[in-house]
């Protein structure tokens, strides 16, 4: 049995007393998400948000997607499952390629969103690139922009995109923008919040 921790977990140490404040036991440990080409031992990777404790409105969420890059590669709803294992270049989610990939997250009701915090591949920084993040009710580009990611994303970065102002909505979608060909977006997990 692997004890893992969930979204973070603090310890103080002094002399020997250490106080754990998050704890999830998971069996076995986080299986790889992606297909026959991912690695097989199971691992967990601590993902800190930039952000203070707070709900993760996207935990669990149902995802829209245009499927993957190959089906070798982690499904969309890996991304809202909260944990991370990244093992091989298809443990994350990497979307088909087209001229604006996305991913579009279903809140399940209108919710404030202020900030997002995507975990970008560590084999595939350059295809997140661009991304245009918008928030509201119909799940495509004519929602309202919540911000912009301009440039390329370093192996494994960890991404705070804020908006200047809340924007209540029931999607939020990544829109990889300004692209000369066709291409695709990948990404490993994405936490959103009202904060």
């Amino acid at each position: 049995m692997v004890v893992s921790r969930d979204t973070w977990w603090s310890s103080h140490v002094s002399g020997s007393t250490c106080r754990l404040l998050n704890l999830l036991v998971m069996p076995g440990g986080v299986p790889p998400a992606g297909g026959s080409g991912s690695g097989s031992q199971p691992c967990f990777v601590l993902v800190k948000p930039a952000t203070p404790p707070a709900t993760d409105l996207a935990l669990g969420k149902t995802v829209i997607d245009p499927g993957t890059w190959s089906a070798d590669y982690a499904p969309g709803y890996t991304v809202v499952r909260g944990v991370l294992c990244e093992t091989s270049q298809t443990d994350c989610f990497c979307s088909s390629f087209a001229m604006t990939p996305f991913l579009t997250l279903d809140l399940a009701s209108p919710r404030p969103v202020t900030t997002v915090v995507v975990r970008v591949s560590s084999f595939y920084p350059d295809y997140f690139h661009d991304v245009n993040v918008h928030v509201g009710d119909h799940g495509d580009d004519s929602d309202p922009l919540l911000t912009k990611y301009t440039g390329s994303a370093g192996r494994g970065e960890v991404l705070t995109l804020r908006g200047s102002s809340s924007l209540v909505g029931r999607y939020v979608s990544l829109f990889s923008k300004n692209v000369l060909s066709s291409r695709s977006l990948c990404l490993c997990l994405i936490q959103v919040y009202s904060v």
